[in-house]
């Protein structure tokens, strides 16, 4: 009798962990699932109005909490203030870091920047939040530039290798959640956001032209 009952209770623990062992790897399937759906090119769009929803509210906290350095913003108002005065010898065009160096491009840009920031440049706040938009704008053309290649390598890469469609699916997944992994990288960086919203370079506005190019 004790054999038996000591058989029975073996076989019940070893039922109980097979359907422990059966439990344990459901939610594990079901991630695989939803990673393999969510990897289509159907959720490529909001995949990145999300990052650039994240970046939007990062910009605000970035500027609410860090304190704005001046380095080259009151130079780049003084040399347009030259500009808009009649002068257009760049020989006399000055800042307070020396004689204007960049192309005639900048003036344009940066004098509608002054007309934003308080219609002298004196609005520091109000550029900073203009340059958030700039850097949104910018985020924006460099996700859609990821996105569109994302688009081509799941159209042109060989599964030759791989058999059967659980392997393809897979395959599909890793390259997508890959280039997507490396969209939100570009959301991270810290000194992007601080040449756009704490210094106010004409590296942003720069950028983004570079990166409308590239797009178009």
């Amino acid at each position: 009798m004790a054999a038996a009952a000591a058989a029975a209770a073996a076989a019940a623990a070893a039922s109980s962990s097979s359907d422990d062992a059966k439990h344990a790897f459901i939610i594990p399937t079901k991630v695989r699932n939803l990673s393999l759906h969510l990897s289509t090119a159907q959720y490529d769009i909001p995949y990145a109005v999300l990052l650039l929803l994240f970046e939007s509210l990062l910009c605000v906290q970035i500027i609410n909490r860090i304190p704005y350095t001046e380095i080259d913003w009151e130079a780049y108002m003084e040399e347009v203030e030259d500009y808009l005065s009649g002068e257009r010898n760049y020989v006399n065009i000055h800042g307070g870091t020396g004689p204007l160096v960049y192309p005639a491009g900048f003036l344009y840009v940066y004098q509608l920047l002054r007309y934003l920031a308080g219609g002298d440049g004196s609005d520091v706040r109000r550029a900073q939040f203009v340059f958030a938009v700039l850097y949104v704008m910018n985020a924006a053309v460099v996700l859609t530039l990821y996105t569109l290649v994302l688009r081509l390598k799941r159209r042109s890469r060989s599964f030759g290798e791989t058999k059967g469609e659980v392997e393809i699916a897979a395959a599909a997944a890793h390259t997508s959640w890959s280039w997507r992994v490396a969209m939100g990288l570009c959301c991270l960086s810290k000194r992007i956001h601080s040449i756009f919203v704490l210094r106010l370079f004409n590296d942003a506005p720069a950028m983004l032209l570079l990166y409308l190019s590239t797009l178009l």
